[in-house]
């Protein structure tokens, strides 16, 4: 039996972007679908039945009307590559058995692997067609060519959305029967997608702009080695075209589909061709710019984007304005969270990178820094904009705020006053902050080099932040803070850091309970005049510029 048939990793090979085709060569792809179709109806109708699935996608010959028409046709093309993957697979099987006369393949297996390879090919040339056809381009597709991805990188990148999103039996089957990992190069995800393992690597680099700006995701498995791309959930429920949160849409800012959303019109860059270089990738700073706490341009951007998307408990949270001081302060906490969790991804990814291996008991567990930078960026526009909305009310600001704003401390100082006041009054900062080397510390006051750590994001910035630590600095001069000895006394960075404990009452709102924790603490009228008192003229002047303007 001399038949000629190709393997699947060798039998649909991309070729590079070619033009669309004109409506002449789309009807006769089109036509070419329904004869494969009726000749698989006729030689094999238990597998018609199957393919029966895809028929209504099958049959379309017009524009895409929508984003969900879009992802049917992709998953209809997916579902017939798993049905031919599967018949190649026992096509390969029978006729590598030894016995002979029990192992050979059929005729019609044979014609199974035939008119299956013909009609996924006349189906897979109908994509260009139709895309010339639609009204407006797949948000899918805006994406692949923004991010500059090769053919193949974008038929990843399809698979990666539809083993979210696939409804099919044939799909979902083929994904739950081999749920291997893309980055291994035998995977028969990697030929359903018709990548090599050189083709994932290269797509799963860490600064590539999809992986940077957190639309795909690698996930390190907690404690374990194996990596395991996927689409963040928000980036899936955008491509799809439905409506999105709040929390998703700020989830998505200052990326690629957040642009594509907004409607900004593309920058002209030609799509990679399969043997390109990778193309310049920016800044992972520059991916996620810093929104401000004050009302500024861009939070307004983000406060903006997220009315217009809010569900009805997400909009009513926006539009709250600041009536007491604990809220305040439990959105700081909030963000602080994030800081922190931030702060722990780059102390396990700076070790990771000069090679340093923590013991079992000190290792933490991978931070997934992406969603906590979307998280921290949701929290400060959900402060800028809160603190607006309180100031346009006419009532009065919060009491941190008014701390940061009487003694013109700059945001690295408020965020150290509610880093010692977190880590004092809040059992969940206690804890996030309780991981690898000061897991043991639980009740250990916070050290200099801590909070550079939390609020620094290089060497060089925590070098310069170190001033805001010395005597002559304004926390520590105003008497908001006190730096205690150090193991080192040598080494500021392990000197540790108190916060005044009537700065503490004052940020809760708790200005006499000091007076129930320390006996005969309560004011009373001296006997003695002012003019009795002998001061040196500089510390006389202190206590009454403090008692004037005591509150």
């Amino acid at each position: 039996m001399s038949r000629s048939w190709r393997p699947a990793n060798g039998s649909h090979k991309v070729s590079a972007r070619r033009p669309a085709p004109g409506p002449g060569k789309a009807a006769d792809d089109a036509a070419s679908v329904q004869l494969q179709l009726a000749e698989l109806e006729k030689s094999c109708p238990e597998l018609a039945m199957v393919v029966s699935e895809f028929e209504e996608e099958l049959s379309h010959t017009d524009g895409f009307a929508n984003d969900a028409s879009w992802w049917r046709h992709i998953e209809a093309r997916f579902g017939l590559r798993c049905l031919l993957l599967r018949l190649e697979e026992g096509l390969e099987s029978a006729a590598v058995r030894f016995e002979r006369g029990s192992g050979e393949p059929s005729d019609e297996s044979w014609k199974k692997v035939e008119i299956m390879d013909r009609l996924l090919k006349s189906f897979e040339q109908t994509t260009e067609p139709r895309l010339a056809k639609s009204a407006q381009t797949p948000r899918g597709v805006q994406v692949e060519r923004r991010y500059g991805l090769k053919d193949s990188e974008a038929e990843l990148l399809r698979l990666l959305v539809i083993r979210e999103c696939a409804r099919s039996r044939v799909v979902c089957r083929f994904l739950g029967d081999h749920c291997g990992n893309l980055s291994d190069g035998n995977s028969p995800l990697c030929s359903l997608c018709r990548n090599s393992r050189l083709d994932v690597q290269d797509f799963l680099q860490e600064k590539r702009q999809h992986i940077n700006e957190g639309i795909v995701r690698i996930q390190d498995g907690g404690y374990g080695e194996s990596k395991e791309p996927t689409v963040s959930p928000e980036a899936v429920h955008a491509l799809m075209g439905k409506e999105l949160s709040t929390e998703q849409r700020l989830k998505l800012s200052s990326t690629v589909i957040d642009a594509v959303l907004r409607g900004d019109s593309p920058p002209e860059e030609p799509r990679r061709s399969p043997d390109a270089p990778p193309a310049p990738i920016p800044e992972p700073a520059d991916l996620i710019p810093e929104i401000p706490n004050g009302a500024g341009q861009d939070g307004q951007e983000v406060i903006a984007t997220a009315s217009e998307t809010a569900a009805e408990d997400d909009a009513e949270l926006l539009q709250q304005p600041y009536r007491e001081s604990l809220d305040y302060l439990n959105d700081q906490f909030s963000l602080l969270e994030c800081e922190i969790r931030i702060a722990e991804h780059r102390r396990q990814s700076t070790k990771e990178d000069v090679g340093i291996e923590e013991p079992f008991l000190l290792r933490s567990r991978k931070v997934n820094v992406f969603e906590h930078e979307a998280k921290r960026k949701l929290a400060l526009a959900r402060i800028s904009h809160r603190l607006k909305l309180t100031k346009e009310a006419g009532l009065e600001v919060p009491r941190l705020e008014a701390l940061h704003q009487k003694t013109k401390l700059d945001d690295f100082e408020k965020n150290v006053v509610v880093m010692l006041v977190g880590n004092t009054l809040s059992p969940k900062i206690q804890a996030t902050l309780n991981v690898g080397e000061r897991r043991f510390l639980a009740n250990a006051p916070l050290q200099v080099r801590v909070i550079l750590e939390t609020f620094c994001r290089d060497f060089k910035e925590e070098v310069q932040k170190r001033v805001y630590f010395y005597k002559s600095g304004r926390l520590a001069s105003s008497g908001i803070i006190r730096i205690g000895a150090g193991a080192r006394s040598g080494d500021l960075t392990c000197h540790t850091v108190h916060i005044d404990r009537r700065i503490l009452d004052f940020v809760v709102g708790l200005d006499t309970e000091i007076n129930e924790v320390v006996e005969g603490s309560n004011l009373y009228k001296p006997s003695a005049t002012l003019q009795q008192l002998v001061l040196p003229e500089d510390m006389k002047s202190n206590i009454l510029a403090l008692v004037d303007n005591f509150e």
